[in-house]
C-alpha cells in the first residue's frame, strides 16, 4: 500500500505530465502540424505505434515533410523513472532510421539543463528542446492543500 506522500507525488507527476503533453500538442497544432495522437487527450486519440520500435510516444504529429515524435518529461521522469532512458534510446533509434523523423522533448523550464545532461548521458540526440514555463504547470498538491490549511497527513492544520 502506498503512503500519502507517494500518492501525492504520483498525482503531481501525472498532472504535470498531462499539462506538458497538452501544451506540446497545442503548440504543434498551432504551427500547422497534424496531431496523429497524444497520450491522454481524447480529442486526438492515442498515438500510433512507431515503425522500428515497439513504443508509443506521448505526442505524434506530421506535416511540412516531417514526422515529429514528442516526449514530455517531468522532473520525476528524468530522475527516477527507469523506463525514461530506455524509451528515449528507442525513439533515438527510430529517428536515426528516417531522415524525416524528429525527436522533440518538452520539459519544465527548471529541468531543461538537467534533461539535456541526461540525454547526453544516455547517448540520445534530441532535435528540439521545448521548455514549458513552470508557472503554467499544475501546482503541486501539497501547495494546494497547504493553502487551505491541510497538512500532508490529510488532517487540518493546527490553529
Amino acid at each position: 500500500m502506498q503512503s500519502w506522500d507517494q500518492y501525492v507525488e504520483k498525482r503531481n507527476h501525472q498532472e504535470q505530465h498531462d499539462a506538458l503533453v497538452e501544451g506540446l500538442a497545442d503548440y504543434w497544432e498551432s504551427r500547422g502540424f497534424i496531431i496523429a495522437g497524444a497520450v491522454g487527450l481524447d480529442k486526438y486519440g492515442p498515438p500510433p505505434a512507431l515503425r522500428f520500435v515497439a513504443r508509443k510516444p506521448d505526442v505524434y504529429a506530421y506535416g511540412d515533410g516531417k514526422i515529429l515524435i514528442g516526449e514530455a518529461e517531468t522532473w520525476r521522469g528524468l530522475k527516477d523513472d527507469p523506463h525514461t532512458p530506455e524509451q528515449w534510446k528507442d525513439f533515438h533509434t527510430e529517428v536515426t532510421k528516417s531522415k524525416r523523423t524528429r525527436l522533440v522533448v518538452v520539459v519544465p523550464r527548471s529541468a531543461l539543463a538537467y534533461a539535456k545532461g541526461r540525454a547526453a548521458e544516455w547517448g540520445v540526440d534530441v532535435h528540439e528542446w521545448l521548455a514549458y514555463p513552470d508557472e503554467w504547470l499544475p501546482r503541486p498538491l501539497h501547495e494546494t492543500l497547504g493553502a487551505v490549511g491541510i497538512l500532508s497527513t490529510g488532517r487540518p492544520a493546527a490553529p
